[in-house]
């Protein structure tokens, strides 16, 4: 978690970050996924600038091998 944070200090895209584990609601059986990241951007162009970011990149090569699954969803939010 501590790497993807530090990823709003090099790309300047990213305007906020916040991440935590992930709990299901009915606290049964473990999560599918075990941390979220929450990222904000101005724009979905600078999503998709953020996404070829070569710091990006460069992070995703570096920890692909520990990750067994990953998510993106991207959406606009209402104001």
């Amino acid at each position: 978690m501590q790497g993807f944070a530090s990823l709003k200090d090099s790309i300047p895209y990213i305007l906020s970050y916040q991440a935590g584990a992930t709990v299901l609601a009915d606290l049964s059986q473990p999560p599918e996924y075990d941390v979220m990241h929450y990222c904000t951007y101005r724009n979905e162009e600078e999503i998709k600038r953020y996404s070829i970011h070569p710091v990006h990149q460069r992070f995703i090569t570096q920890n692909k091998k520990i990750w067994e699954k990953v998510l993106v969803i991207n959406s606009r939010l209402r104001p």
